[in-house]
């Protein structure tokens, strides 16, 4: 955050590294909001948020928190999916008995597998830093495009029990929105999840879409068990994993 009528170092400094134009664009308009890669290092996001006094910087950073955040996180995005999508995966043979394939890291395993109940689930734990990490897919033949907001709360709950030794969750702990995956527009829905029978909970996002060609709505769900830390970070790899998914047809 840069007052440019002030002058301290870091301000002073902060505006030596812009040109004269944008000096001149904040003036006239009291306040900008500049996103910068790569400004001091490799693969570094900077946000500069601009103004001609005090007020007027802290009521842009009020204002434009949403924005802020969304550029940071698209940095995250970035960088995890670089990481996430170098590493070697599952052969595709895992797939075999399904409609879809997926890329999952090898450090998950098949937690279950049942092409019978039209669904298969992968794990990845962590034992020592006390976490867990789930994506799970499942499918079902649909005549016509029948996935929307209810068909994805109603599927989520009757798969999380089964799949996750009843897991549930309240619709007043989700939040609920369009959403794409991997380039197919459907439905997400993202919140808390508790277990009774064993006393935990945690986080979870389902992306639930309709592929017309073969008649067949899916479901992708990634749940985390992590109570001791951040579990954004976690969200979005599983996010970025999810998004491989391609239909067979």
């Amino acid at each position: 955050m840069v007052n440019i009528a002030a002058q301290d170092s870091v301000s002073n400094y902060i505006k030596s590294r812009l040109n004269s134009a944008v000096i001149e664009d904040v003036k006239k308009k009291s306040v900008g909001l500049f996103a910068r890669n790569d400004l001091w290092a490799r693969n570094q996001q900077v946000v500069i948020l601009m103004g001609d006094n005090e007020r007027n910087l802290l009521k842009l950073n009020i204002l434009q928190s949403k924005r802020i955040f969304d550029v940071f996180k698209k940095k995250l995005i970035d960088r995890e999916a670089a990481n996430i999508l170098g590493i070697k995966t599952l052969p595709a043979s895992t797939f075999e008995k399904f409609p879809f394939t997926l890329k999952i890291p090898k450090m998950f395993l098949i937690y279950k597998d049942k092409p019978e109940e039209h669904y298969i689930s992968f794990i990845k734990r962590i034992v020592k830093d006390g976490y867990d990490r789930y994506v799970t897919v499942y499918y079902e033949k649909m005549d016509k495009n029948n996935v929307n907001a209810d068909w994805l709360i109603k599927t989520r709950k009757n798969l999380a029990w089964k799949v996750y030794d009843q897991d549930e969750f309240s619709k007043d702990d989700i939040r609920i929105q369009k959403s794409k995956i991997n380039k197919r527009d459907g439905w997400k829905i993202i919140g808390r999840w508790q277990n009774k029978k064993y006393y935990i909970g945690g986080t979870f996002q389902s992306f639930g879409f309709y592929d017309e060609k073969s008649h067949t709505a899916v479901l992708v769900d990634n749940s985390i068990y992590f109570p001791a830390g951040y579990k954004l970070t976690g969200l979005i790899q599983l996010q970025i994993i999810s998004n491989t998914i391609e239909m067979k047809n």
